[in-house]
Order: structure tokens, then C-alpha cells, then sequence
């Protein structure tokens, strides 16, 4: 089973193998639109246990938030937090998402949080009521930002 770390490691690594390395800020995103894609096309959560919250600025996961802070809006490189076996299993498990992987990380990282901030969608929701509340999966999972994030 996947946990939410071992995922942010995989997007670390594949972006960072990409040549595209990116920051906290980028990965929340990514991670958040991983979430919402597996909800639209499969129904069930990338990960169940990938809780976001609505922080001011977008979505966060606390736990991958408390994970990669230290290095601030700097690059994240790969840590050796998952192996080369765990990682290539993750990528066989997420091939069908590696092609939107590869499109959100040519995004500025502001673009990424501007789309999660999208009027009405769940992080707008949940924050313009309740600030830092978790994001309910149900709500994600009907948000509108397919076009945005290139979701056929």
C-alpha cells in the first residue's frame, strides 16, 4: 500500500528525473491534483490516508508539508526515502498518471495554486467557511478543474 510520503518521494524523484525539479509549494499542488485525478477517473483515492487541509494560500498536506519546510521554496532533490525497488513499483502503479505528472510540472508553481484556488472548487469552499479544515474527498472529487489541469 502507498502512503502519502512515499508518493511525495515518487514526485520528487520522477520530477527531479524529469529535469524539472521542483519546490514544497509545486509538490502540495501536484500531490492535491494526483488526489483529485485518481477521484475522476477511478472513483477511489490515490491514497487514503492523503489528507489536504485548506491553508490560507491552497491545499496542504500537513505531513508532506512537515516533511520537505526545512528546505523553504527551494528544490526538492530525491532523499533515498523510498528505494529503487519501492520507486519502481510507484511507477508502475502510476503510469497512467505519468503524462499529466510530466504537463503540471512544466506549470509555473503559482499557476499550480492558482487552480487549486479555483472559485467554487473544494479548496474555496472549505476555507471560505472553516480555515485549515481537512478537504472532504466527496468534495474534491466534484470540484471543476479538469480543463485546467488538461483532465480529458
Amino acid at each position: 500500500m502507498s502512503t502519502t510520503l512515499n508518493i511525495a518521494s515518487y514526485v520528487v524523484r520522477f520530477s527531479f528525473d524529469d529535469g524539472k525539479p521542483i519546490t514544497n509549494l509545486a509538490l502540495q499542488k501536484i500531490l492535491y491534483f494526483l488526489q483529485y485525478l485518481a477521484l475522476v477517473k477511478t472513483g477511489e483515492p490515490i491514497c487514503k490516508n492523503m489528507i489536504f487541509e485548506a491553508w490560507k494560500h491552497s491545499p496542504v498536506s500537513r505531513q508532506v508539508y512537515y516533511q520537505y519546510n526545512l528546505y523553504g521554496g527551494c528544490w526538492l532533490f530525491p532523499d533515498g526515502s523510498i528505494s529503487d525497488e519501492q520507486y519502481d513499483e510507484l511507477r508502475r502503479q502510476f503510469m497512467e498518471y505519468e503524462p499529466y505528472l510530466k504537463k503540471w510540472l512544466e506549470y509555473n508553481p503559482w499557476r499550480l495554486v492558482n487552480i487549486s484556488r479555483k472559485k467554487g472548487c473544494a479548496w474555496d469552499r472549505i476555507y471560505s467557511k472553516t480555515p485549515n479544515a481537512v478537504i472532504p474527498l466527496n468534495l474534491l472529487k466534484v470540484s471543476d478543474m479538469r480543463t485546467e489541469l488538461g483532465i480529458i
